[in-house]
């Protein structure tokens, strides 16, 4: 195969390439994707089968997120098994949350040992006010360790004219390996997400 050099002025981007072979370079650390997917008017949407041991930290990000009752918010579970067995139990979050308006406050939300680690607070039904989500998932096949989980949410509040922000935590308190995660509404209304982007972190 012939040696191709690039001058020390780079190459032009917008010219086409074509590689029959081994594209090098993308080590350790390196953002890929895995997974991108959308829903409409469901109670729950699963992500399955894409933990693998290339990656042992897993980037989320959820935008256009919608619920039909106002004051529902979206949760996450783990799924366990090649069956993808949703887990209901052993879930603590807590995160701080601040809102805008004429009465602005700061608050807190949390589980404990509840059904689900909840991403966000109180969501809206309006698509104008969808909310958005960016998640981290670590070490989710380990066999020892907790299923560790960080998060920041944005979105608008119901009908009111204001926005609802915060950045929290949270755990599922099993060492069980996990298979996949579930996107669901707290109490089994619907949702609708615009788009979910998956992405795995390169081991070194």
């Amino acid at each position: 195969m012939a040696l191709i050099k690039v001058q020390s002025e780079g190459i032009n981007l917008a010219d086409d390439f074509t590689f029959t072979g081994t594209v090098a370079g993308a080590g350790g650390g390196s953002m890929v994707l895995l997974a991108e997917t959308t829903c409409s008017g469901v109670t729950s949407v699963d992500m399955n089968g894409y933990f693998t041991s290339d990656y042992d930290v897993y980037k989320f990000y959820l935008d256009g997120i919608t619920v039909s009752v106002n004051g529902r918010y979206l949760a996450l579970q783990f799924n366990t098994t090649g069956s993808y067995t949703t887990q209901t139990s052993s879930y603590y979050s807590a995160s701080p949350m601040a809102y805008t308006g004429a009465s602005a406050d700061i608050t807190y939300i949390a589980t404990n040992n509840g059904t689900h680690i909840r991403l966000m607070d109180d969501n809206s039904s309006t698509t104008s006010r969808s909310a958005t989500i960016d998640l981290t998932i670590y070490n989710p096949l380990s066999a020892s360790y907790t299923k560790g989980t960080t998060y920041i949410f944005q979105g608008g509040e119901g009908s009111v004219e204001r926005t609802r922000n915060g950045a929290g935590g949270g755990m599922w308190n099993s060492t069980t390996a996990a298979t996949g995660v579930r996107f669901m509404n707290d109490q089994g209304s619907n949702i609708s997400i615009r788009k979910i982007r998956m992405y795995g972190i390169k081991n070194s």
